[in-house]
């Protein structure tokens, strides 16, 4: 892959503007700035000042690399730099950093404050919820700091060492800083392909249909029980889940399985007509009895049509009497499930 670089002629200005934003003398006149350990001041933003602009937040990252000796390499990466996305000013800076030591960094509570002050913020691996796993104090891969400030800008900042650089960059990347030639081809080999719709195999099909209509008689037992946070629950993934992996692979098959439909299929839309997005717009339900059960309907009716013309476009075979099953099971029971209505 092409990689943008912002090493290039006009760099050193770019940098020595970027320090002119650097309101402290600290920071002016500090030859090792940042000095390790030492107490940081604060980048002064208010939410009555204007949101930086990218040309500002590129060059406090670039700045901050350069000046600090533990970062080789910093990578703008994520939906910035990918050409494919068109931008707004609400996407975050997804910004990387090599380190020789994250441990290292990592224990210096201070260091990250260069950055600004942030009005709210996550450093997800250290935390048990929502991850879900205990905390072992292993940061060797990477660790991360997410950042919101007062201006509303984002910072999703990521520190890896380099010899785990190559499985950690999974978006396309551009380079920003490379102090000491130490990425080489570590990131050339990436491309976008982490949200191309692949195409299923047989196996992978039958599956996500099984899935599906399996998991549509949890749906059908809440409501029959009038558990209403089960039975949306349970709808909304994983049954959604499957429905939207199928819907997917619809729209790959319409394309050759070769679209991007990115993160939470958040360009899903775009490879609909008005009806298919009616449609799936439609199903999501209310916490209401009725509610649920209509868009349980209207996703069994939905992914019905979708299972069979994937199979046909792909030439699969689906299992008819796990669709008749699970629709006769929903059917018989909506008697029961409407004295609830």
């Amino acid at each position: 892959m092409l990689l943008t670089s912002y090493e290039c002629t006009g760099l050193d200005v770019m940098l020595k503007d970027a320090c002119s934003d650097l309101q402290t003398a600290e920071y002016r006149n500090s030859d090792s700035w940042p000095i390790k350990n030492q107490p940081t001041s604060r980048l002064p933003h208010s939410a009555n000042q204007p949101m930086r602009t990218p040309h500002e937040i590129l060059n406090l990252v670039s700045t901050i690399a350069k000046h600090d000796d533990r970062v080789l390499a910093a990578l703008l990466v994520g939906s910035r730099a990918n050409q494919d996305i068109q931008g707004d000013k609400y996407q975050d800076y997804d910004i990387m950093y090599v380190v020789d030591d994250i441990k290292e960094v990592v224990a210096d509570a201070q260091w990250i404050t260069v950055f600004g002050d942030p009005i709210l913020m996550q450093t997800p691996d250290s935390m048990v919820i929502p991850r879900g796993d205990p905390v072992t104090g292993d940061t060797t891969q990477r660790y991360a700091y997410l950042m919101l400030f007062a201006d509303y800008v984002r910072i999703d900042l990521t520190l890896v060492e380099l010899e785990a650089l190559g499985s950690c960059v999974d978006t396309p990347a551009d380079v920003l800083i490379d102090k000491a030639g130490v990425l080489g081809s570590a990131v050339d080999a990436y491309s976008a392909d982490n949200f191309l719709v692949t195409k299923p195999s047989q196996r992978e099909f039958s599956d996500c249909c099984n899935e599906f209509w399996w998991v549509s008689t949890y749906v059908t037992k809440g409501l029959l029980r009038a558990e209403l946070l089960y039975a949306k629950g349970k709808l909304e993934r994983p049954l959604r889940d499957m429905l939207l992996l199928m819907l997917s692979w619809k729209v790959g098959c319409a394309f050759d399985f070769a679209v991007n439909l990115g993160s939470e299929y958040r360009f899903l839309k775009r490879y609909l007509d008005e009806a298919a997005w009616r449609k799936l717009r439609n199903s999501y339900p209310l916490l209401d009895q009725r509610s649920i059960w209509e868009s349980l309907n209207a996703m069994t009716n939905q992914f019905e049509q979708l299972e069979k013309d994937v199979a046909k476009q792909l030439q699969y075979t689906y299992c008819q009497s796990d669709i008749d099953a699970a629709k006769k099971y929903l059917m018989d029971s909506f008697d029961d499930i409407s004295k609830h209505f």
